[in-house]
């Protein structure tokens, strides 16, 4: 298969907007610093860029928590629909990906000595729009890891319903993003096991929806549930907690870098060195780290072979080849929370 027909999983995505992201922030530091001092706009942009990278740095390590079955509330992973994280993750890359592309095109013109006050208000449109849209999902990372870590039950509940608004909002308001949901990959289609165990689950999860919609319509608040927006809609992180095997709708070739960064032979690359430096506090030179195992070349190796063979805690599950899929039971049907 051409390497850029290759879709984005959960965790090749949250890899990939770790090392884009601090490839822009770059970018945006040095043309900022040429632009300088009319360029308000590209400090929040570079605020909002490192923001949004760190709280997808603290998302990725809070799943590969979930991966190994560490979390501290293992029940909430029930909160969290599949859908939330995809259409999230989704849509960075999308953003990031655009930034970039952004950044690109100033640099161009600041090669062709174009005026700067002409450069910024080319650019004032698109990146105020990228800065309102990277702060969204920002937010949006920043509730599914309150959720599944905040010791605050109030406070963990909150961010649930206010995330779970936030997702029907977004993709009742994006067409683009609906469609590309629709036409998300469906990865228990080609599943060699036994069939009735699977057409169990499905219907078990498609039941979930369907009772949950009858509810909704009936209340009087009439507060609008999310409808089936993908194949996974009406799975929950605790049905699917390998986060390789959740397909994003978004191709390798439709990102800048895309071949670089956000592939499963990169991510399988890299994961080991994430993982342990994921085990210690954020602090003094962890960015550093961080940017020199993201941009290590792809012969470089400081541990040795049989170090290989052991996971840490919070290492991302990477199958050596194409990830499969274990289709989990049937769960009960558990009161949901209002």
């Amino acid at each position: 298969m051409n390497r850029g027909m290759e879709h984005l999983s959960v965790t090749t995505a949250s890899i990939g907007l770790l090392a884009v992201g601090g490839k822009i922030l770059d970018m945006l530091l040095e043309v900022n610093t040429v632009l300088s001092p009319s360029t308000t706009l590209l400090n929040e942009a570079m605020l909002e860029s490192k923001q949004c990278r760190s709280s997808a740095h603290i998302l990725y390590k809070t799943l590969c928590l979930l991966e190994s079955a560490r979390l501290p509330f293992p029940e909430r992973s029930t909160w969290i629909q599949a859908d939330d994280v995809v259409v999230t993750m989704a849509d960075t890359v999308l953003a990031f990906s655009e930034l970039q592309d952004v950044c690109y095109a100033i640099e161009n013109l600041l090669s062709a000595s174009t005026d700067h006050t002409i450069i910024c208000e080319k650019f004032d449109p698109k990146l105020r729009s990228l800065c309102a849209r990277i702060r969204w999902h920002n937010l949006s990372m920043t509730m599914m890891t309150t959720v599944l870590q905040c010791p605050g039950l109030v406070d963990a509940e909150n961010s649930r319903a206010s995330l779970e608004k936030r997702i029907i909002r977004l993709l009742s308001s994006n067409s683009e993003l609906a469609n590309r949901m629709r036409t998300l990959i469906d990865v228990f289609a080609n599943i060699h096991g036994p069939a009735g165990s699977l057409v169990n689950y499905r219907l078990a999860a498609q039941q979930r929806i369907a009772e949950e919609d009858v509810a909704s319509s009936s209340s009087s608040q009439g507060s609008g549930r999310r409808g089936a927006w993908s194949t996974l809609s009406g799975y929950t992180l605790a049905d699917m907690p390998i986060m390789s095997v959740i397909p994003i709708p978004v191709t390798v070739g439709e990102l800048l870098d895309g071949e670089q960064f956000y592939t499963f032979e990169f991510a399988r690359r890299v994961s080991h060195d994430l993982s342990e430096l994921m085990k210690a506090e954020a602090g003094q030179g962890t960015s550093r780290s961080l940017g020199f195992i993201l941009g290590k070349p792809a012969n470089f190796a400081h541990y040795n072979s049989s170090s290989r063979n052991i996971k840490a805690a919070s290492e991302p599950i990477l199958p050596s080849a194409n990830p499969t899929v274990v289709v989990p039971q049937p769960r009960k049907k558990k009161k949901r929370w209002r």
